[in-house]
């Protein structure tokens, strides 16, 4: 099951696509601003985030941006705003995809699937880390460090 963050200012777009999304086995949780959106990305640490761009104080693209400067879960922007200008600037401010609505509840399912499938094998390829016959051994995602076999103990910062 996966940890889904749908940050939309319409509360009934996001109660329709929590109740679709958990109807696949995701856990979905909702924020109705960006501000909202990234206080929960911190509490909840979301596998996959989707994100509209208009919402009221902080849009979507500062949003991701902030959202970039701590998270590496991948960003959809799920939004009406679909001319060429408004995905390069989606794109660059750090999503990983770009859908336009109205959507298809299926094709967003399939999104999301995509995003964790391609987010796992990333972290899979770089959790671990090992160099010269375990002489280092690094799991990033036990934060666990071992040199010759011998557990390192390290203080929250380092």
């Amino acid at each position: 099951m996966a940890k889904v963050l749908v940050v939309d200012d319409d509360p009934v777009l996001n109660q329709m696509v929590q109740a679709n999304l958990k109807i696949s086995g995701h856990d979905v949780f909702t924020a109705l601003s960006g501000a909202a959106g990234l206080g929960l990305v911190r509490e909840v640490k979301p596998d996959v985030i989707i994100l509209d761009v208009m919402m009221p104080g902080m849009d979507g693209f500062e949003t991701c941006r902030q959202l970039r400067t701590f998270s590496s879960a991948p960003v959809l922007f799920l939004t009406a705003r679909g001319e060429e200008v408004d995905l390069v600037e989606g794109y660059e401010a750090g999503a990983d995809d770009y859908m336009r609505k109205p959507f298809s509840h299926k094709e967003l399912e399939l999104r999301v699937r995509a995003l964790l499938q391609r987010s796992q094998r990333s972290q899979e390829n770089h959790d671990l880390l090992s160099y010269s016959d375990d002489w280092l051994f690094i799991d990033l995602e036990k934060e666990i460090i071992k040199v010759n076999n011998r557990l390192i103990h390290l203080t929250p910062t380092e």
